[in-house]
């Protein structure tokens, strides 16, 4: 493998580029993580400082909730998670490393690192920099025919031996079922708490998971700390059937998708 054989692409080459605000580890609220429109980072500032506010309220628990990524609740033209992004991957299918005359000329790469216009010695740029198309990109490493044969034979061997995806729902068992029932009961007990409409009031969606619906008393801490603050906040239950997921004895899906809305006066 050549290291940086391939010319540097600054933002004319590269064109438009568009960073999404998605995490694989965290539920967060889909956006870019740099809007050009001052309006729209000024509206997702005050989300942000909203959502903090409630978290206050509820404090931590067993619930993942629906986050704000991508503008610092303090200054708006600063990332809140992501100060700088360093590689971009592309598909091992795209054509910049498939295509066989680029391979030909010992061009081919899937693995780019980011670096700032005006620096040629530090990596990765800043969300703002990547909306502004004001970045270059280089490739990490190059290769030519045989080593990019060799990537590709690689690269299936590692889906030959990773382990296939669940082929049939997971059975839960009667105490898990049980569980499952009482924790949701104990949640939609929580929609008895409400609060006056009010054009002040901000509401945060909460994901449960799977995990503590199934447990012996996986929510009760969670549902106590809200009972707690009766009269300070509203609460809303969502359910979603989930299919092919879990199931019981009889083979009827069970799992569900819930989400917890809370309300309160944050302004």
């Amino acid at each position: 493998m050549r290291q940086h054989v391939l010319p540097v692409f600054d933002h004319v080459a590269a064109g438009p580029l568009v960073a999404l605000g998605l995490e694989g580890t965290a539920p967060v609220s889909p956006t870019v993580l740099y809007s050009a429109k001052r309006d729209d980072r000024v509206a997702r500032q005050h989300l942000t400082r909203s959502d903090t506010r409630i978290a206050k309220i509820v404090q931590q628990n067993v619930t993942r909730n629906i986050s704000v990524i991508d503008v610092d609740p303090n200054d708006y033209e600063k990332n809140k998670f992501y100060k700088s992004i360093v590689e971009f991957i592309v598909p091992t299918s795209s054509g910049i490393f498939s295509s066989p005359k680029l391979r030909e000329l010992g061009f081919a790469s899937p693995h780019y690192v980011f670096s700032q216009t005006n620096c040629s010695g530090a990596a990765g740029c800043s969300p703002k920099e990547i909306a502004s198309n004001d970045f270059k990109l280089t490739p990490i490493y190059s290769l030519n025919t045989a080593q990019g044969d060799l990537f590709d034979f690689a690269r299936e061997d590692v889906f030959r031996n990773t382990l296939p995806m669940r082929s049939k729902k997971q059975m839960l068992t009667a105490d898990e079922l049980n569980n499952m029932k009482a924790n949701l009961e104990n949640l939609k007990s929580l929609e008895s708490l409400k609060i006056q409409d009010s054009d002040r009031n901000h509401t945060t969606r909460s994901l449960v998971t799977l995990a503590s619906l199934v447990a012996e008393g996986g929510l009760k801490a969670f549902v106590k700390s809200l009972e707690g603050k009766k009269g300070s906040i509203g609460v809303s239950v969502d359910r979603h059937p989930i299919t092919g997921l879990m199931c019981d004895a009889t083979g009827a899906d069970v799992a569900e998708f819930v989400c917890v809305n809370i309300t309160a006066l944050v302004h």
